[in-house]
């Protein structure tokens, strides 16, 4: 293992296994949530090529915030009773005195980085601290080099090191919640495009709260990332893609506008005809008559 702790630098082996241990003493404030700082590191590592399962529990936690970074091998952990696979490119975040159970799996080129953190209005500020949770950033290639900084400023500190680190940390911070940001409009991507499917193939009578429970958002987020993706709400794109449809009707069938309108789900045909109006220009009728 490798301590670093003010400067001074201490290695040992265990197996092949290799610790990165760097401890920041300097601020005398060991695990706490130091709120006197925007940020404190308080000590992070890095854990190489690890030759034997390495199991953690903790009931209480620490009073800060721990994160772990898996950058190759696997984590495994327990969450509110559940169990969660932590894979290379995921990390795990424990805010502080939640209580903690992970193992790190042994793998020849496995490699993990962890860093223990405080500071004032952390969760107000960075929306990924709010909970603990497995954090699926879509890109991580800015942690490694960040983490590796850390570790060596802290060894060879200086005069102004600690200003160094709290500005590393913060980075660190921001840009992991850019790329979660980012990850969160992927996967919103996904699920508006599952939900415009549905209503292609025949769903366009499912309620928005339901459309919004399907996809874990609450109705009112759920229209406003719709609204984003598209440029209409939910009721209006579906009655858009019900106005194609009865385009089709109008001109390939001779059904009546009543029965068009019953067709396609809709109770009132007077608001069939309104609601075709004002997106096409010209009431149903008016449309079947021009073909």
């Amino acid at each position: 293992m490798c301590y670093a702790e003010n400067g001074k630098n201490f290695k040992a082996w265990r197996g092949f296994m290799q610790l990165i241990y760097a401890y920041d003493s300097m601020t005398k404030n060991g695990h706490k949530n130091d709120y006197s700082f925007d940020l404190c590191i308080n000590n992070c590592g890095h854990f190489l090529g690890v030759s034997t399962c390495l199991y953690t529990e903790r009931e209480i936690g620490f009073e800060d915030f721990q994160l772990i970074y898996v950058e190759s091998g696997l984590l495994t952990c327990s969450l509110n009773s559940r169990e969660y696979r932590v894979r290379a490119g995921e990390l795990l975040l424990y805010t502080p005195r939640a209580r903690q159970e992970y193992t790190y799996h042994p793998a020849p080129n496995s490699s993990y980085y962890w860093l223990h953190f405080g500071g004032r209005e952390l969760q107000q500020r960075f929306a990924c601290l709010k909970q603990t949770a497995v954090l699926r950033p879509n890109y991580t290639g800015f942690l490694s080099p960040i983490f590796e900084k850390l570790i060596l400023e802290i060894c060879s500190r200086g005069a102004n090191s600690f200003f160094y680190t709290e500005a590393l940390g913060l980075e660190l911070l921001y840009r992991l919640e850019q790329a979660l940001q980012e990850n969160r409009k992927t996967a919103y991507s996904a699920m508006i495009c599952g939900v415009i499917q549905q209503m292609k193939a025949g769903g366009e009578n499912f309620s928005v709260s339901q459309y919004a429970a399907q996809c874990q958002m609450n109705p009112d987020y759920f229209i406003r990332v719709f609204k984003k993706e598209t440029g209409y709400t939910p009721n209006q794109y579906r009655l858009n893609i019900l106005t194609d449809r009865a385009k089709k009707l109008l001109l390939k069938t001779e059904l009546s506008v009543s029965q068009i309108a019953e067709q396609l789900g809709f109770a009132d045909p007077l608001y069939f005809s309104h609601a075709f109006k004002k997106r096409v220009g010209v009431s149903p009728v008016g449309y079947r008559k021009q073909k």
